[in-house]
């Protein structure tokens, strides 16, 4: 998954001279939230309970993070951030179309941040109820369908079309191989959409 600022939050408000503070606080916040959304889900985790697991007060939350949207879009960001890290130890900070298309039904990326995508699956069932959390996914999608189309170098309704299918194949195939599918049906899937890719590569762009 690939991000960007949009949708993450305010940066944290720090003081001169103690940025690494900021950020460790940050971070203590945000690994707070994801730990109580595990346990929890969303609907029951209020800032206060978020400032006891953090051990922190309740204002450092809004001070450096932000209100709940802006928790919800940091911890989506951390969630593809962590996921961005592991895909560059493993392909490169400048792959190729077909090694992204790859990674994305490789077994690192099925099982790697099983625990962590526990807590995405989470956000994404509570994303039919709340438009921020809803926001924030659509916009991690969006931006590694984005990575896709630069790769392709077009960004036309057929290529969309052809990103959007290989976006649901490598997340459907993580459901399913999850949920104990024969991983040989991974590489059939990984097939499929390189035969997207492919189809498209051979056709002309449309408007």
């Amino acid at each position: 998954m690939n991000t960007n600022n949009n949708g993450q939050g305010p940066e944290p408000r720090t003081a001169p001279g103690r940025p690494s503070v900021a950020k460790e606080r940050r971070n203590q916040i945000i690994d707070a939230f994801l730990r109580l959304v595990a346990e929890r889900g969303t609907a029951s985790v209020t800032i206060a309970d978020i400032a006891e697991r953090a051990g922190v007060h309740r204002s450092a939350v809004h001070h450096f993070v932000g209100n709940r949207a802006a928790l919800v879009a940091a911890a989506v960001h951390e969630i593809c951030e962590r996921h961005d890290q592991s895909r560059e130890r493993s392909i490169g900070s400048d792959p190729s179309l077909d090694a992204v298309v790859d990674y994305y039904f490789s077994r690192s990326y099925v099982w790697e941040h099983a625990e962590l995508d526990d807590v995405f699956g989470i956000l994404l069932v509570s994303a039919t109820n709340d438009e921020s959390v809803a926001s924030s996914i659509a916009n991690d999608y969006r931006d590694a369908m984005g990575e896709m189309l630069d790769l392709l170098g077009r960004d036309d309704a057929t290529a969309r079309a052809a990103a959007y299918q290989v976006m649901c194949l490598a997340e459907h195939n993580v459901v399913l191989q999850r949920m104990g599918f024969d991983p040989e049906l991974s590489e059939a899937a990984r097939t499929l959409a390189r035969q997207v890719i492919s189809r498209l590569q051979r056709s002309s762009p449309t408007t």
